[in-house]
Order: C-alpha cells, then sequence, then structure tokens
C-alpha cells in the first residue's frame, strides 16, 4: 500500500485526542498568555500555536484533502518554493 491510497480517516485516527488537548490547552489563553515568549528571539505561545495549526494546513493541502484550498485560502501569508510546497511567510 502506497501513502496516496490510505483513506484520510485512517490519517485522523488517533489525532482526535491530540487535536482535543491542544484546543483546550490554547482555547483558555489571554492574548498576554498567546503573546509570551520564554525568552527573547523565541516564538510566542500562540504563534506556536499557529506554526502547529498551519503546518497541519499546508501538509492536507500538499495531500489534496477536500475544502483544504479553501481554508488556506482565508490565510494570506503563504509562499510556494521552489519544490511547489506552500509555507507561511
Amino acid at each position: 500500500m502506497t501513502d496516496a491510497s490510505i483513506p484520510l480517516a485512517e490519517v485522523y485516527r488517533g489525532w482526535d485526542g491530540y487535536q482535543t488537548s491542544l484546543v483546550r490547552a490554547v482555547a483558555p489563553l489571554s492574548a498576554e498568555q498567546l503573546a509570551f515568549r520564554g525568552a527573547p528571539g523565541l516564538r510566542s505561545a500562540g504563534e506556536i500555536a499557529r506554526h502547529i495549526a498551519c503546518g497541519r494546513l499546508g501538509w492536507f493541502r500538499r495531500m489534496g484533502a477536500p475544502g483544504s484550498e479553501k481554508l488556506a485560502a482565508q490565510i494570506p501569508e503563504w509562499v510556494t518554493d521552489k519544490d511547489g510546497n506552500s509555507h507561511l511567510v
């Protein structure tokens, strides 16, 4: 079986608990907490959460997952590298 033939439902299996944990960790944070940086030059907590979410969206776009392009169109900061992969600026 090649990666391209794995059903999307199989990819999602096991992610539900992890995704729920991420949402529960980030949702109650204040703007000040999301802006917190552990040290100068490090990403803030909010930037880390955005990185995780957008990294996953980029992965789903590369897979051609239904609805991923429509969702990605709402984020204007995408750039395409020489290999055709999209990344956030």
